[in-house]
């Protein structure tokens, strides 16, 4: 309840058809209230300026620890730090100059 007070909360009651779109670099969560079970798709974009926002957070770019990796099947999934080195020609460089800071 404490949680619902804050004053810098949004709160959005989606319908069946509605598309919600926010800013994933803010904290956020989802719960089905529904009776039965339901589908979600959730899409991510990485705007020009939005990859500084991601660089800037070196502790956000590898979420998974090695174990993870190599035993619970986490390898297949795509980092912060892949999206930026495989993605942009100058992804390597911002990491480094982010990470330097």
């Amino acid at each position: 309840i404490d949680l619902l007070a804050q004053d810098d909360l949004a709160v959005v009651l989606a319908r069946p058809g509605d598309c919600v779109v926010f800013s994933s670099a803010c904290a956020h969560f989802a719960t089905n209230g529904a009776k039965e079970p339901c589908a979600a798709v959730f899409h991510g974009i990485l705007t020009p300026a939005s990859t500084h926002v991601l660089a800037s957070h070196p502790e956000r770019l590898d979420p998974f620890s090695d174990e993870e990796i190599d035993e619970d099947g986490f390898d297949g999934h795509l980092t912060g730090r892949a999206v930026l080195e495989e993605l942009l020609p100058d992804g390597k460089d911002m990491i480094a100059d982010y990470s330097a800071v």
